[in-house]
């Protein structure tokens, strides 16, 4: 049984040859596990690890870019639900002189990859350099396979609306 003349085979790879460039594809996001937190992320090339993260030291993986600075923190067995994590987050954030009163967010939803999510945020004001900055705290609280909760922490850069980063973290923040 032919499926194909041979003609047809003929005529499909040659406009396949004149429709097609030969490119490389461009670099596109690549997944970056963070495997004893349990949770991967699809991250821009952008986004390069800091070069004082060690495995010998107590702190978290992190991330940065231009756009701010990115850690993944395994949260300690006693904190393992997220909406009590989010509670506490609530309680500093209140008690906090720094802390833009206004800006408290707080936001459950299901993610991409159909992970329970829930997103706080708010601004934080502080001097550098004699003038007030304010920077933009969001934290992703999530639930791994083992039961522990987990905070992916975007801290955004003055003047970078941290909207394309939401989606990065969202759109393919996953369990491993």
């Amino acid at each position: 049984m032919r499926i194909f003349a041979p003609w047809f085979l003929t005529l499909l790879l040659a406009a396949s040859l004149i429709g097609c460039s030969w490119e490389r594809p461009s670099a596109g996001p690549r997944t970056v596990t963070f495997s004893e937190a349990g949770v991967s992320l699809a991250l821009g090339e952008e986004w390069q690890s800091d070069a004082l993260d060690s495995a010998r030291t107590a702190r978290p993986p992190t991330m940065v870019s231009e756009s701010g600075i990115l850690r993944v923190i395994l949260l300690p067995r006693d904190s393992s639900e997220p909406r009590l994590v989010a509670e506490r987050l609530h309680a500093l954030f209140e008690a906090d002189h720094q802390a833009a009163k206004h800006s408290f967010l707080r936001e459950d939803f299901i993610g991409a990859h159909g992970l329970r999510i829930i997103r706080v945020s708010y601004s934080e004001q502080s001097e550098r350099d004699g003038r007030a900055v304010e920077w933009e705290n969001r934290h992703y609280l999530v639930k791994n396979s083992a039961g522990r909760c987990v905070a992916i922490n975007y801290l955004a850069k003055e003047g970078i609306a941290p909207g394309s980063v939401n989606r990065m973290i969202t759109g393919t923040l996953a369990l491993r």
